[in-house]
């Protein structure tokens, strides 16, 4: 039950219990898995933070946008310190977060973060990459939406 391959297994299956629309379902896997990771793996580990960034996320598909900020806050500032300002989970946040900002009309500051998703992605993978795609987009609509 605590090997990493289980653990990242049991991860796979409540990405897929998300992408089915099954988010409370997803929500308990993640927080279960979640447990055993902290506990085996510890707090920083790329695995533990890769599982609370899906976790947020779940709890972003239900609606529950205040505690996937906060999630992806925490996941946001762990990132930063294990992994550095330019790992591409790093800007994998900051997206996320603009997300959970944006869903609760925190527009300015979902602007920010979008932008360094953005600029991030552009430096790290390059013009072309689809996640650069997707932050210049949340970019130009938050802007747009602002103006």
């Amino acid at each position: 039950m605590e090997h990493p391959i289980t653990l990242a297994s049991r991860s796979n299956l409540a990405n897929t219990l998300n992408d089915q629309g099954k988010h409370a379902e997803a929500e308990a896997e993640h927080r279960r898995v979640l447990a055993i990771r902290e506990r085996v793996l510890g707090a920083e580990h790329p695995g533990t933070l890769s599982n609370r960034g899906n976790l947020a996320n779940a709890l972003y598909a239900q609606g529950k946008y205040a505690e996937a900020e906060a999630e992806h806050r925490a996941v946001l500032a762990l990132r930063l310190q294990v992994l550095g300002t330019d790992h591409p989970d790093a800007f994998l946040s900051r997206y996320n977060l603009a997300l959970s900002l944006w869903h609760q009309e925190k527009d300015w500051e979902a602007l920010e973060f979008a932008r360094q998703a953005e600029e991030g992605r552009k430096r790290v993978l390059g013009d072309s990459h689809p996640d650069y795609l997707s932050a210049k987009r949340l970019r130009e609509r938050l802007e747009k939406k602002i103006e």
